[in-house]
C-alpha cells in the first residue's frame, strides 16, 4: 500500500504542468536578487535562458539588470519580451520603471500611456505614469491619473500616499524660521542662533537662501548663504554651498562646499566632497564622505569628516538612523558621533572642539499640507582648549510654510 501511494504521488508530481518548474526558477532568481546575491542571480538566470527562452525569466532578468543600474541591458531584455508578447503584464511596467530610474520620465510616460490604451484599468501602469508626470512637473495631470486609479481601486494605499505627497510637491516655494539655543555645564552664558530660509524649486534642483544671526556672550554676527542640489543625471546629484559674513565675528568670512552623491544600486548611496571655512586668521579644510543604505522605511548613513592641520589630521565618524513616515518628508532620526567635526561646521564654536561624543535626535512632521514642524536636540561631551569634559546641550525648532 505504501509503495502504491508513493508511486501515485510521484507520478502525479511528474505529470504536473511544466509551467510550475518555470515559476520555481523565476522565484529562485528573485529570491537571490532580493537578498543581496544579484551576481549569482544574474548568472543563474542567464543559465536558465540558455536552456529555455522563457518570457517570465527574461522579464526577471531585465528587472535584476535594472536594479544593478545596467539600463541599456535591461531595456534590451525587456524589449525582447514585449516584441514577442506585447501584452505581457510585467515586462511593460518593468520597462516603464527603467525609464523612470534612468532619468527619462518622458519615455516612461509614453510607454505607460500606450499600455493603458490596451489595459485601461491597470492600476500599476497608472501609478507609474503618475510618477512620470510628477517628474515632468505635470502635477495636475498626475493628480487626474491618481484620481482615476483610486476610482478603480479605492483601497490602494500606495496611490493614496503618493497623491498626498504629490499635493505637497506642487508647492514651489518654502519659507521657514528656525531657532536654536545651546547651553553648557560650566556656567557660561547660553548661545543662540536664528535662521530664516527661503527655498525655491528650480529646473536643475532645489535652491535655498538662508540668512542667519548668532549671539555668543555679547557678540553678534550675521551670515548669508546659498545651498543648491543640482541634478546631474539619473542617480547622480550634487550639494553646492557658498556663504559670506559681513562682520565675520562668529561666522567665517566665507564658507563653501561641494559634494557628489551617487546611487550605487540595491538601495545604497555614496558621496564624497569637501567644506572650506575661511576665518579672519585661519582657513579650515574639511573632507567628507558618506555611505547610506535605504532599507524599507529606514535610511542608515555613515559619514566621516577628515580635517587636516599642522599637527596631523583629525577624524570624525557619524552614524544616523532615520525612519520615514507616510509623507516622504516626515521622519524621526537619531545620530551618534565621535570626533571633533560637527554635522555641519558653520561657526567659530564648531571648530574649537578637539574631540566630542555626541548623541542627537530630530523630528520633522507635517501639520498640514502647507505647514511643517521640525524639532531637534542633542548632547555632547566635548574636549576644548582650556575646557576638558565640557557638556553642551542644545535644542530648537523650526516652522516652515509652503506655497
Amino acid at each position: 500500500m505504501r509503495r502504491f501511494l508513493a508511486v501515485t504521488i510521484l507520478g502525479f508530481l511528474a505529470s504536473g504542468p511544466a509551467r510550475s518548474i518555470e515559476e520555481t526558477k523565476v522565484e529562485r532568481v528573485r529570491r537571490l536578487a532580493t537578498t543581496g546575491h544579484r551576481d549569482e542571480a544574474i548568472r543563474l538566470v542567464e543559465k536558465y535562458l540558455a536552456e529555455d527562452d522563457d518570457s517570465d525569466l527574461r522579464t526577471q532578468y531585465g528587472l535584476v539588470l535594472s536594479w544593478e543600474g545596467r539600463w541599456e541591458d535591461a531595456r534590451r531584455e525587456l524589449r525582447k519580451v514585449l516584441a514577442d508578447h506585447p501584452d505581457h503584464g510585467d515586462a511593460l511596467p518593468a520597462l516603464v520603471n527603467v525609464e523612470l530610474w534612468s532619468g527619462h520620465p518622458d519615455k516612461a510616460d509614453q510607454l505607460a500611456a500606450e499600455g493603458l490604451r490596451l489595459r485601461p484599468n491597470d492600476t500599476r501602469l497608472m501609478l507609474y505614469r503618475a510618477r512620470a508626470l510628477r517628474d515632468l512637473s505635470r502635477h495636475k495631470e498626475a493628480q487626474k491619473v491618481l484620481s482615476t486609479l483610486l476610482r478603480v481601486d479605492p483601497g490602494d494605499l500606495e496611490a493614496r500616499r503618493f497623491r498626498r505627497n504629490l499635493a505637497e510637491d506642487a508647492y514651489d516655494w518654502h519659507v521657514g524660521i528656525e531657532q536654536t539655543a545651546e547651553g553648557f555645564n560650566d556656567g557660561r552664558r547660553p548661545w543662540s542662533e536664528t535662521d530664516i530660509a527661503i527655498k525655491r524649486r528650480t529646473p536643475i534642483g532645489p535652491l535655498t537662501a538662508r540668512f542667519s544671526t548668532a549671539e555668543r556672550w555679547s557678540i553678534h554676527s550675521r551670515q548669508a548663504e546659498f545651498d543648491l542640489y543640482p541634478h546631474i543625471r539619473s542617480g547622480t546629484y550634487m550639494y553646492c554651498n557658498f556663504g559670506v559674513s559681513p562682520d565675520y565675528n562668529l561666522y567665517p568670512v566665507y564658507r563653501g562646499g561641494a559634494e557628489l552623491f551617487q546611487l550605487l544600486g540595491g538601495g545604497w548611496e555614496g558621496s564624497g566632497g569637501f567644506r572650506r571655512l575661511a576665518f579672519d586668521k585661519a582657513k579650515v579644510m574639511i573632507y567628507t564622505s558618506s555611505l547610506g543604505k535605504y532599507w524599507g522605511e529606514w535610511l542608515f548613513v555613515g559619514r566621516t569628516y577628515i580635517t587636516p592641520d599642522s599637527l596631523g589630521a583629525s577624524h570624525s565618524v557619524h552614524f544616523t538612523a532615520r525612519r520615514f513616515f507616510r509623507r516622504a518628508a516626515d521622519f524621526v532620526s537619531v545620530r551618534v558621533a565621535r570626533g571633533a567635526a560637527q554635522e555641519e561646521s558653520r561657526k567659530i564654536g564648531d571648530i574649537e572642539t578637539r574631540d566630542a561624543y555626541t548623541v542627537a535626535g530630530e523630528l520633522q512632521i507635517s501639520l498640514s499640507p502647507r505647514w511643517r514642524l521640525n524639532l531637534h536636540s542633542g548632547h555632547s561631551l566635548e574636549h576644548r582648549a582650556g575646557a576638558a569634559n565640557l557638556r553642551r546641550y542644545w535644542g530648537g525648532g523650526g516652522l516652515f510654510f509652503r506655497f
